[in-house]
């Protein structure tokens, strides 16, 4: 299905000359000095290297044991892609890859049919808007995708940065792809997502990512990340799509 860029621009206003990223370029074979984590989980240790490092990440939850597993971890000249499989569960195998200056995870053997970050737009055209807003519009279309009779969409979600704006025009992405061109835009900060499928998000409209912004103080991602990880948690464990250890 053909998804136009009319609901977008008509929020957002007109599309005009690109705005320069602020993720900092990276590659797994970095090092990093001085690494001191110390997190409930997986998932929260990498948000809290991220924001000490100001690397920008994209990371799927796709089993309980990046949600579960507590992380401590002390490190001095190690390669960034070393750090990272190091903060990751042991007992599970992760792909980890660089793409637009952002450090992608995913959990390897995900059982989700059909998920929703797989989806692939026509055409996503959008900006200047707050990385929120970008992330709302973007999960607007997806509900069209959806339920595709539906006219309008009623939503909340909060600004706290409204200087942060991004701006894209992109045909043929998935929606994992956009994500991370709507971080690699922003001034730094990370998107994380459950394996949701598409048959969920017509079910309950309920959206699968949040956005994070490195700028808030660690109580506040903290926060952010705890509500996250309640809510995956419960998905995974009441959907029956934790995939299956190696």
């Amino acid at each position: 299905m053909k998804i136009n860029s009319v609901t977008a621009m008509f929020l957002a206003g007109a599309l005009p000359a690109c705005l320069p990223g602020t993720c900092r370029p990276v590659q797994l074979a970095d090092v990093v000095e001085g690494i001191h984590i110390k997190a409930g989980s997986a998932l929260s240790a990498l948000v809290q290297l991220g924001k000490e490092k100001g690397i920008c990440f994209g990371i799927e939850t796709t089993d309980t044991d990046m949600l579960n597993s507590p992380v401590s971890l002390e490190a001095e000249n190690d390669t960034l892609g070393w750090v990272i499989h190091k903060v990751l569960p042991q007992q599970r195998q992760y792909d980890v890859s660089v793409s637009d200056a952002v450090v992608l995870v995913r959990g390897i053997g995900s059982r989700v049919v059909r998920p929703q970050l797989d989806m692939i737009l026509p055409e996503f055209t959008i900006g200047p808007v707050t990385v929120r807003h970008a992330s709302f519009v973007l999960h607007f279309f997806l509900v069209r995708i959806a339920d595709p009779a539906l006219q309008g969409f009623a939503g909340d979600f909060s600004d706290r940065f409204p200087d942060d704006k991004v701006l894209l025009d992109e045909h043929g992405r998935s929606v994992r792809e956009i994500l991370t061109k709507i971080v690699s835009r922003s001034r730094s900060g990370a998107w994380i997502a459950g394996p949701c499928p598409m048959a969920e998000l017509g079910n309950s409209g309920l959206g699968c990512w949040e956005v994070l912004d490195y700028r808030d103080e660690s109580n506040v991602l903290a926060n952010d990340i705890g509500a996250f990880v309640v809510e995956q948690k419960r998905r995974l464990e009441s959907s029956g799509t934790v995939p299956a250890k190696p």
